[in-house]
């Protein structure tokens, strides 16, 4: 009866605890150790005290994790049972000294220490030197008490100085049996574990894995053979037969050698491959929630049911728990407690703590617990002996929780074990969740007791703790956590050699409704965009290249938009791929409730695949540009007439025709060569301010992937490193120096100190030339150049007169048309001009068929030279120049022009709507439009590419000084190859002597 009723009470705790209203129920209420009442134990299953019941009189063990008997009763004889069975003495009789038996009390004495109390029988001890023996020699019960020796079935103890002590039988068995101490071979078998007493088993119990040796041929991943563990063979018989009789602890041992062996349960061609597992399995029940069954298991927790790690994942226990980001908050950390047992299966403590549970590598020991939001990666190099070294222990893992009403909760943690080959699938439905786990396992691959080096040692390698935050509307809140373990072995020839061994820990966080879905559609859909973009500019090309007369589309257009469409596509992969990290960051940092976390693994190879297909974009759109520019056509028209020679005396020679000095070409052509491949910043001032404000400064620290921003580094967090932040810090710190610079250089220098390209129209206007640029078949740029004091020939003198009567306004405006000072001006030309163009040049045709634009001199050590040429260039460079002013001066009736602006629309597309087919349109710009085919005014396409191969190269090596290094190398190059090319163009398409360009 007394059995029944604990049985009884346990049950109605079981389904209190399971069958709770509120979810909060659903966590387990924690209590330490050293907190129960006298009255109570601790269940090390549940982690709570728990009573002792009065009512089948059992009080709590000595050691505090069992109920034993009262001293005033005695014990019933049973096979099984958490606690044993007791029966309380008559008012005449005592308990024997084993509690096996009551027997008469010689002298009864009763006595009350206060009225109405309950009289307490004792029996008057034996005289000095005696002690009191219940049972006969032969083992009967005794009459009267006595000092006699201990008969058949018991044996002599004297551990109690000189008196002695009848104690039973040293080996454990049924009732029937006790009586001779003998084990019958023929129905049973005596099962001696180490340093234990021994146990008698009627061969009925021992299933047929248990009967032969093979149960001890365990199956290691680094090793062909099987090896035989001295463990298994000590103790799994006598702990099976032992669980099965609920011996707590023999269960507990059970379960540690389960998850020593990595929770395998196989079969092998010659049979089933012997394990710890299949005491659990072979079970009709796993345990669910540590609790115990009708009739009391002793079994732990120890398994999760098959095909539950979905719900158990998605299971909202720790709803009422809400955590927070801000650094003083008690809530702030994720509190680990991990319930650690010895290898025999005792419980050692209650340990609170974080990442120095759940990895060998040296943590900081102050943190409470990991930091919720914050990643983490540690990792370490141990030696075999180190690990040798090492105690095997076993622990499961809890976390720890304070509800709104300040009570302390643990909600058990899951873990998968990823050696398992169900784990190792991707889908969660296979998979099979654990709740016990092990840093280092020394004891189950040694082959004897007395080996120093086992056959094979086991160890954690890698440990990654997933936890995913539920959304804003819940924030603060989590699902379930869970740890993903691998484990490796070292052999013992690996453990003689003390080889190192490198094991890490990993936390990773994700939010329940990430971003990627929200990011891959911002990029196709302005990716699209991109596309219709370029789709418009290749149009706009095709039209300037007089290719868009037709409705078709021709290969050469669909290759165009193909080209165009790389740096707006580019463009936009960078902007959705910079906003999602600059978002991460300015939300995630410093934020107290946690509304976002760390993007997940996937989101972060989303943003690295963008920012790569980014890079690899603006590749192609900076190498288009560069051959664009490399391959436009220009001139250089001189104004400049010849002087009226005086007329001579009469009977002198005639004065030869005076001719143009061709030295202000030159001049003019140097410095074009020389601003062509200028850009408006400076690549390497950004790149040192860049690399000084991420390092020096420590600005690169506000990617540590904790909630905080820091300026130095944090080295808790080991290794961990954020992708996403990283790529927003270097992105945010090299668009804020890049755009400093530009207001400096834009608003302050250009003004005030040097503006190239100003300089250079100022330098077309004194020297009286004008630049004329096709970068299109049918459309180009046109400098006004002419000088407003009619010539630029002159002496040092006139020019200052004329630059002082310039700035008094004492003369005619630089402008095209008169009064007017616009000198720079689109063109959209008819196709006849270019005709016309080529008529010009067309006596510069040489025998191998090449145009005058194509014409190249040979080349000497000395540089490049007109040899042979030097007629036909210099008569070519004079029809040239005089047709092209002819064309300005509206003096060619089939060719004319109309000066007109652009509407808005227009200037938005980049397009010239106007039908130029018979008439040339010139449209007046903002004073530098030409500065489209030099670097000066292809700065966002370069400072574009340069920003995405930093960022790329920095993705990619997690380097912030070698991305800078590769950039500066990429736009040096970039320059000195527009340099060179565009050198050879001037001197090609100008009909300038190479050897004058400086």
């Amino acid at each position: 009866m007394a059995f029944s009723s604990i049985s009884v009470v346990l049950t109605i705790g079981l389904l209190t605890f399971c069958l709770g209203p509120a979810e909060a129920e659903e966590l387990l209420k924690f209590a330490d150790i050293g907190t129960c009442l006298p009255d109570e134990h601790y269940n090390i299953n549940l982690l709570q005290c728990v009573k002792c019941s009065s009512l089948a009189n059992l009080v709590p063990s000595d050691d505090g994790f069992s109920c034993k008997c009262k001293a005033d009763t005695a014990i019933i004889p049973s096979i099984g049972g958490e606690f044993p069975r007791c029966q309380k003495c008559s008012e005449d009789q005592e308990p024997t000294f084993d509690q096996r038996e009551c027997v008469p009390c010689p002298n009864l004495v009763s006595s009350t220490e206060e009225p109405n109390s309950t009289a307490i029988n004792e029996c008057s001890p034996c005289p000095s030197g005696q002690i009191t023996v219940s049972r006969e020699w032969n083992g009967a019960i005794s009459q009267q008490p006595s000092c006699v020796e201990c008969a058949a079935g018991f044996k002599a103890r004297s551990e109690f100085g000189s008196f002695g002590l009848c104690k039973p039988c040293d080996w454990r068995a049924a009732p029937e049996i006790t009586a001779t101490c003998n084990c019958p071979a023929a129905s049973h078998e005596l099962l001696r574990p180490p340093d234990e007493p021994a146990l008698c088993v009627p061969k009925t119990r021992l299933t047929s894995w248990l009967v032969t040796d093979k149960f001890a041929q365990i199956q290691f991943d680094s090793l062909s053979e099987s090896v035989f563990s001295q463990l298994y063979k000590d103790r799994l018989r006598p702990s099976v037969v032992l669980c099965q009789l609920n011996n707590r602890t023999a269960c507990q041992f059970l379960a540690n050698l389960c998850a020593l062996g990595l929770y395998k349960d196989e079969n092998s061609d010659d049979g089933p491959r012997p394990s710890a597992c299949k005491a659990f399995r072979d079970s009709k029940r796993t345990p669910i929630l540590g609790a115990v069954v009708s009739g009391g298991d002793a079994r732990p927790w120890l398994l999760y049911g098959d095909g539950d790690a979905p719900s158990v994942l998605a299971r909202r226990k720790l709803s009422p728990v809400k955590f927070s980001l801000h650094p003083n908050s008690n809530s702030s950390f994720l509190r680990l407690r991990a319930a650690k047992f010895s290898l025999e299966g005792n419980l050692l403590d209650l340990t609170a703590g974080g990442a120095g549970l759940l990895t060998l590598c040296p943590t900081d020991e102050e943190e409470p617990g990991l930091r919720f939001g914050a990643k983490y990666r540690i990792s370490c190099s141990i030696s075999a002996r180190k690990l040798l070294a090492q105690q095997t222990t076993l622990q499961n893992l809890y976390l720890e929780a304070t509800l709104a009403d300040g009570s302390e909760k643990l909600y058990p943690i899951p873990i998968l074990v990823r050696n398992m080959k169900a784990n190792q699938a991707k889908d969660p439905t296979s998979w099979q969740l654990v709740r016990r786990m092990f840093l280092v396992d020394n004891e189950l691959g040694r082959t004897s007791r007395d080996n120093k080096i086992p056959k094979v040692l086991r160890y954690l390698k890698s440990c990654t703790v997933k936890t995913k935050a539920l959304g804003q509307e819940n924030a603060g809140q989590i699902w379930p956590p869970i740890i993903e373990l691998t484990y490796d072995e070292l052999s013992s020839e690996q453990m003689e050699e003390n080889a190192a061994v490198t094991v890490s820990l990993e936390v990773t966080w994700e939010m329940e409704k990430t971003p990627t879905y929200s990011v891959q559609v911002s990029a196709a859909v302005l990716g699209s965009a991109s596309v219709i973009w370029a789709g418009i500019a290749a149009w706009s090309r095709s039209r300037r290249d007089g290719r868009a007369q037709g409705a078709s589309i021709d290969l050469l257009t669909l290759g165009r938009l193909i080209l165009l469409a790389c740096g707006p596509v580019a463009s936009s992969f960078l902007l959705v791929s910079g906003v999602s990290a600059l978002l991460t960051l300015l939300l995630y940092k410093g934020q107290s409730v946690p509304h976002t976390l760390l993007p997940t693994e996937e989101h972060e190879t989303l943003l690295r695949d963008l920012v790569i297909s980014a890079a690899s974009l603006k590749l192609v759109e900076v190498l288009h540009l560069l051959w664009m520019q490399t391959k436009v056509d220009l001139f250089f028209m001189d104004w400049e007439r010849p002087k009226v020679a005086p007329s001579p005396p009469p009977g002198s020679p005639p004065t030869p025709p005076s001719r143009v000095s061709i030295w202000r070409t030159y001049l003019v052509a140097n410095e074009w060569n020389e601003i062509q491949a200028t850009r408006r910043t400076s690549v390497t001032v950004q790149l040192l301010v860049t690399v000084f404000c991420l390092q020096v400064i420590g600005i690169e620290h506000w990617a540590t992937p904790d909630p905080e921003l820091h300026t130095v580094a944090q080295s808790k967090f080991g290794e961990s490193k954020s992708l996403a932040l990283r790529f927003a810090v270097g992105l945010l710190v090299y668009i804020v120096a890049y755009v400093v610079q530009w207001l400096v250089v834009t608003g302050f220098f250009e003004r005030y100190v040097s503006n190239s390209v100003q300089q250079f129209i100022d330098l077309c206007s004194v020297a009286n030339i004008s630049v004329f640029i096709m970068s299109h078949e049918n459309y180009g740029f046109y400098l006004h150049g002419r000088s407003a004091h009619g010539s630029a020939d002159t002496d040092m003198q006139s020019l200052g007169e004329q630059l002082k009567r310039e700035q008094e306004d004492m003369c005619a405006h630089r402008g095209l048309v008169p009064g007017c000072e616009q000198q720079t001006f689109e063109m959209a030309l008819p196709p006849k001009m270019r005709a016309f163009c080529r008529r010009v040049t067309a006596p510069l045709d040489t025998t191998s068929g090449h145009r005058s634009r194509q014409l190249m001199s040979t080349k000497s050590k000395n540089g490049i030279h007109w040899q042979g040429n030097a007629d036909r260039i210099a008569q070519a460079y004079d029809t040239m120049n005089k047709f092209l002013a002819a064309f300005f001066q509206h003096a060619i009736r089939e060719l004319d022009y109309e000066i007109k602006e652009k509407a808005f629309l227009e200037k938005v597309l980049d397009i010239e709507l106007a039908d130029s087919t018979e008439k040339a349109i010139l449209y007046a710009d903002d004073g530098s439009s030409f500065d489209r085919v030099l670097f000066h005014g292809a700065e966002f396409t370069l400072f574009s590419f340069d920003l995405a191969l930093f960022c790329c190269t920095e993705m990619l090596f997690s380097d912030f000084l070698l991305a800078a290094i590769v950039t500066a190398l990429a736009a040096n190059a970039l320059m000195v190859v527009r340099q060179i090319s565009g050198r050879s163009n001037v001197a090609r398409k100008t009909l300038v002597d190479e050897r004058f360009l400086i």
